[in-house]
């Protein structure tokens, strides 16, 4: 599941408006969503590279909420023209780092993952039922492929950390399980993404039920990329084993167009 949304948030954010109350009042959600929707195209054509780093817990928790196991991946991400590669470059259990051959093991592993989703993918489409990111990503209601799937019934002025926003509340317009229900945030001056709190009814892999949290931070001029992901839920392992889990992402370390060479995405037969 968490490999999914890792490689889905590389997807990122002009008409700078005023926020008087006159303009305020003139505004309508419709507006707002389609201004940010066209910062999302103008900052995705400044972006056809992307590396950062990741620190991820993935943790399995006890009914009161306390850990009762938890695996951390620092991975190192390289994205060019929506073609990822990671490299895992240290991985620890309950506090205490793996060996060199479980690290190892945990990197196969995961380009065999790589290569099964590319393998029921094709130009950007869904193939057998699977989408390619599987979503998640950044401000996913508003990405072309959804624009039948969410309505955006209502929109209110709000602040988030001393910046002022839209808050704009989303729905699904179909019972798509796999489709989200709840806020986003963006900066009413850049109508960038600032925060995004969302309910999932049946998301990636064995959780039935979850809660996502999205931060985002600025990137560029008026963009914007998740630096912190918050996802807690509860599941069944092979239908009848329950669990409680939590997973938190950050991002740091971000370079933009920084020339990655060719060798990063040459398939393993030729690297």
């Amino acid at each position: 599941m968490i490999r999914c949304l890792v490689l889905a948030i590389a997807t990122v954010l002009i008409a700078p408006f005023g926020v008087g109350s006159a303009i305020a009042a003139s505004l309508t959600v419709d507006s707002v969503v389609l201004a940010a929707q066209r910062v999302l195209v103008e900052c995705d054509s400044q972006i056809y590279e992307i590396t950062f780093l990741t620190t991820v817990h993935e943790r399995e928790l006890r009914d009161d909420g306390s850990i009762k196991n938890e695996k951390t991946f620092r991975v190192r991400h390289f994205i060019r023209d929506r073609e990822p590669r990671e490299v895992l470059e240290a991985m620890w259990i309950n506090g205490e780092p793996v060996e060199a051959d479980r690290l190892t093991e945990e990197q196969a592993k995961r380009e065999k993952e790589h290569r099964h989703r590319r393998s029921k993918t094709r130009d950007g489409q869904i193939v057998d039922g699977e989408e390619v990111s599987r979503s998640l990503s950044m401000l996913l209601p508003f990405l072309p492929q959804h624009r039948a799937n969410y309505e955006f019934p209502s929109m209110v002025a709000d602040t988030i950390r001393g910046m002022n926003c839209w808050r704009i509340t989303v729905n699904p317009l179909s019972d798509d399980d796999r489709l989200v229900k709840g806020t986003l945030w963006v900066e009413q001056e850049t109508y960038r993404a600032v925060l995004e709190e969302y309910d999932i009814a049946n998301p990636p892999g064995p959780p039935k039920a979850s809660k996502l949290i999205l931060e985002h931070e600025p990137l560029l001029a008026g963009c914007a990329v998740p630096r912190y992901i918050r996802i807690r839920g509860k599941g069944k392992a092979f239908l009848i084993i329950a669990f409680n889990f939590e997973v938190e992402m950050f991002l740091d370390s971000v370079q933009v167009n920084p020339g990655l060479p060719d060798s990063l995405f040459a398939s393993p037969s030729d690297r």
